[in-house]
């Protein structure tokens, strides 16, 4: 940013930004693999650093060509930089999340003034979706990152005021817009394929279309920008169908093409609610901006005088109504409409702050004192749960759980105090800076403390030299051996039977095995004749919730209550065995 065209605004949104860097990236490598995304993501970037081939992802010595390229490049410099772990394999999500809200915030500036544009980057922080993804080594944030430039240049078009269509089509100006546009939908689609070019590309269209705009949709005719658009976008599938010909296209047909088109599932609400959900505490003012915009005192805005609103709301609709009609759903597809949905609440604000809508009306007033009474009850709850955490089970307790309670008051407490002293127009920052600071607490210390990973303790034994030759291999443990092979980079065998633990524990070289007490006692016993304990963990039992074990809870409500609902979990390693042999030197 340029010295002298920096205003206040935009000061206050790019320390936002560096702030929200710091949540995002707060302890990235405490949590355990979220997602199985995650485990083939890492696990492939890994191989690539590690065989120095950068074209072909492997996963499992089997090629992936789940997804483009690009996303795979980004998190592999990021080991090359930073080294091979979790963190740094979340952090081109950390990074490009809060670069995203950058671009938000020159969006809503483009579109409503740098006041809405500030008021978006708050929310749209905070909301939940976009902060889980900016914390996640999966493509999804790279994706909305790149869309949310390409629909940033668009959005310069849509303003009278830089040249744009009521002027009778781009100029120059909107010339390199557009050639803009076209990078970056290619950036795109090289991170996810279709939906890179899908998305953009069907909300301009349904724009431009909606508002008979032909002589701006004949501009986008532009020689160049379609030239690089089709280099970014195609340049590693060609690549891929060049090298690995029948199995690249078999996959690019099927898995990717007709599998998700060509399926019996009926449209659902599914999306919608998904909004609603992920979208929160922000739901509530989107549910009063909805009733406003497309109320009887302003339906202007879906007319073709108010193209920004306009623009805005198809901006959500194509997504939702796109991935709504495919087979596979996840809750993330929506992410690249969280900018959009972001600016329409931000300038409601916005609305707000200038009095253009009375806050004291119900449809500010209702979502305004629910937010601040849920603060205030989640608070309370967070407090209690923390004191009855101390009280039942110390050992999974940490102090971090008492500063829950404290973020969650001050940001009800002072939405309380604004609507008393009638200054509504920090709202947004006093929601959001409590809600990163508790949801970066939640993921950085107390879901680590309340659920570890026995799998992260053993990585960190593994990976302080033990040699190539040692054979690894977690018994009973469903997906363990791949979160502990991302985590390790070596093979690890997974031990689903006893037969197949036995020809393990009979194998050639020193072993390591993960397993759990019970297993250990019932299932190596004889296999073994030494052993060492290289490392112990506790995970929680799997248990059925059952009218007889709310009971017993019941009864037996007390300190130690928890720890009769965990197991203990070994790294054993084993570098002579004998069968039927009786344990020598441990005693369990």
């Amino acid at each position: 940013m340029p010295e002298g065209n920096q205003t206040p605004l935009q000061k206050i949104a790019f320390l936002f930004c560096v702030l929200s860097f710091f949540f995002f990236s707060y302890h990235l490598e405490q949590i355990s693999l979220y997602h199985t995304d995650e485990q083939y993501y890492i696990q492939s970037c890994r191989n690539m650093v590690d065989s120095g081939d950068w074209l072909t992802p492997v996963l499992n010595e089997k090629m992936r060509f789940a997804k483009p390229v690009l996303f795979y490049w980004l998190a592999s410099t990021s080991f090359k930089i930073f080294g091979v772990s979790l963190a740094s394999a979340r952090l081109v999500s950390a990074f490009l999340g809060s670069l995203g809200l950058w671009v938000v915030y020159r969006m809503g500036t483009v579109l409503f003034g740098p006041l809405t544009g500030l008021y978006s980057v708050f929310i749209l922080a905070s909301s939940f979706l976009y902060f889980l993804s900016a914390r996640l080594a999966y493509t999804d944030m790279a994706l909305s990152f790149f869309i949310t430039l390409s629909l940033y240049f668009f959005s310069r078009l849509v303003r009278p005021e830089d040249g744009g269509m009521e002027k009778g089509g781009p100029g120059k100006r909107g010339s390199r817009d557009i050639l803009f546009i076209y990078i970056f939908m290619g950036l795109a689609t090289a991170t996810k394929g279709p939906p890179g070019f899908m998305v953009p590309g069907l909300i301009i269209a349904a724009f431009l279309l909606i508002t008979k705009d032909r002589k701006t949709a004949t501009c986008f005719l532009h020689h160049a920008g379609i030239f690089l658009f089709l280099c970014l976008s195609l340049f590693w599938p060609l690549l891929m169908a060049w090298m690995h010909g029948g199995a690249f296209v078999n996959h690019l047909l099927h898995a990717e093409g007709v599998d998700r088109v060509l399926h019996t599932e009926k449209p659902s609400l599914y999306f919608v609610f998904a909004i609603l959900r992920y979208f929160a505490p922000w739901s509530f003012f989107l549910v009063a901006a909805v009733f406003l915009a497309f109320g009887k005192e302003e339906r202007h805005l879906l007319k073709t005088t108010e193209k920004r609103g306009l623009f805005l709301w198809v901006y959500v609709a194509v997504p939702l109504v796109l991935f709504t009609f495919l087979r596979t759903r996840h809750s993330r597809y929506m992410l690249p409409a969280f900018p959009a949905l972001a600016i329409l609440v931000g300038h409601y604000f916005h609305r707000i702050a200038e009095r253009e809508i009375n806050p004291m009306g119900k449809s500010f007033k209702i979502p305004y004192l629910f937010s601040a009474a849920l603060l205030l009850a989640l608070a309370v709850i967070s407090l209690l749960s923390g004191l009855l955490l101390f009280r039942l089970d110390r050992e999974l307790f940490s102090w971090s759980f008492f500063l829950l309670p404290v973020f969650f008051f001050i940001g009800g407490a002072t939405l309380v105090f604004s609507w008393k002293k009638k200054d509504l127009s920090l709202s947004p920052l006093l929601i959001s800076i409590p809600l990163l600071a508790c949801f970066a607490l939640i993921a950085g210390k107390i879901i680590p403390s309340l659920n570890p990973d026995p799998m992260m303790a053993f990585a960190e034994k593994i990976n302080q030299g033990w040699t190539p030759e040692t054979r690894i291999g977690t018994y009973n443990f469903g997906n363990g051996n791949q979160r502990l092979r991302v985590l390790t980079g070596r093979l690890v065998e997974s031990l689903d039977k006893k037969e197949s633990l036995m020809l393990f524990l009979n194998g050639k070289g020193p072993l390591c095995l993960a397993i759990r007490e019970e297993d250990f006692k019932n299932a190596a016993k004889d296999a073994v004749a030494s052993y060492q304990i290289f490392a112990e963990a506790k995970q929680w039992r799997k248990i059925k919730l059952t009218a007889g074990t709310i009971d017993q809870a019941k009864r037996e409500f007390g300190p130690g209550l928890l720890e009769k609902f965990r197991e203990r979990v070994y790294l054993v390693y084993i570098e002579k065995k004998e069968r039927m042999a009786r344990f020598e030197g441990h005693a369990l």
